[in-house]
């Protein structure tokens, strides 16, 4: 009897401990899924794409504004008494060309929706920008004066909304750290007060073809000398994918102290005629030349063409394909036929 009690007792202890080793499985494999299901919820988070994409840059957005945004386009200065300039980073376009005495100035472009606190120095108009700006429907053009050709045509230019600090001092400001002409600037909730006061409804403007070119050509390093005096370069940093500006060998630092980069750099050889014994010039950007297109350290080369003012400037290679434009930061510059770049 006691063997058979013994036997049974067993037998209970056999089917307890089954069950238990079964729960504790079951128990087990539920806390596991649901470690996995948190942990495909992070990483579906982490995931998640943008739902816009930025007319201006290509880049991934979370506001819908960037769809069709209003464009800013303000005229910056670049003589060494402008140093060290303020916004130039957070635009989200920059053109830079040569004017009178073989520096450059910018035209930097702006979202009217950005939020800037600074920027400038603000700096007088010049023709050879205006069918740049055109190409973002109908832009508010912020200058300062202007050339005489300039204002001359911006008289009857219907293309661009004027916006002259000369006539609309209340929208800028100056500082008096600095002495005139460098020392005027603007802001984002200024240039939308100017909007709101002047704007007019904008038309639908086309785009770049954004996206990646199939090269193999190394660039980490481009040098652009406009002048025995002025030598512009750009080198390429992987970290932060993207081009460092120098100017005469130096970082080309903005007021926050902050090296002024762009991911994508697109350089266009232009015929530049000399209109007077002061140096203003004349840049042809109506018709085609060559173009070298610069991003992750690489270097497409083609030709730009542009048919009117108002259309966009395209790339097209060898054959006649167009070619796309890395999304990001872009900065064009406009050089001379006759200067020679140094890619290396």
């Amino acid at each position: 009897m006691k063997k058979r009690a013994y036997k049974i007792l067993d037998l209970v202890f056999i089917f307890t401990s089954l069950i238990l080793a079964g729960f504790l499985f079951w128990q087990f494999q539920g806390n596991k899924s649901s470690w996995v299901v948190k942990e495909k919820s992070v990483e579906e988070k982490n995931t998640i794409s943008l739902p816009y994409i930025d007319k201006l840059t290509g880049l991934p957005s979370n506001q819908e504004e960037d769809l069709e945004p209003i464009v800013m386009t303000i005229m910056i200065d670049n003589n060494p008494e402008s140093y060290p300039q303020s916004g130039l980073n957070e635009a989200k376009i920059v053109y830079e060309a040569q004017v009178e005495g073989g520096m450059t100035r910018f035209m930097a472009i702006f979202a009217k929706h950005q939020q800037v606190e600074k920027v400038g120095p603000v700096r007088s108009a010049r023709p050879d920008y205006f069918d740049w700006a055109k190409e973002y429907g109908l832009p508010l053009y912020v200058h300062c004066g202007g050339s005489p050709a300039a204002l001359s045509l911006l008289k009857t230019e219907r293309g661009l909304i004027n916006f002259d600090e000369f006539y609309r001092s209340s929208y800028f400001w100056r500082v008096n750290s600095r002495y005139a002409p460098y020392n005027l600037y603007t802001s984002s909730s200024l240039w939308q007060k100017a909007w709101e006061d002047f704007g007019r409804e904008a038309p639908v403007w086309q785009t770049f073809l954004f996206g990646q070119n199939i090269t193999t050509t190394p660039a980490s390093k481009i040098e652009v000398p406009y002048t025995k005096n002025f030598k512009v370069s750009w080198e390429y940093e992987p970290e932060k994918k993207a081009y460092e500006r120098f100017v005469n060998n130096k970082k080309h630092l903005d007021d926050q102290e902050e090296t002024t980069t762009a991911s994508t750099l697109i350089i266009t050889k232009n015929k530049v005629k000399i209109l007077d014994d002061v140096g203003r010039r004349a840049i042809s950007n109506i018709g085609s030349g060559e173009v070298y297109i610069f991003a992750d350290g690489k270097l497409t080369k083609g030709i730009w063409k542009k048919a009117k003012p108002e259309f966009r400037t395209r790339f097209y290679d060898e054959n006649g394909n167009e070619l796309s434009v890395p999304p990001g930061k872009i900065w064009f510059m406009s050089v001379p036929e006759e200067v020679e770049l140094e890619v290396l």
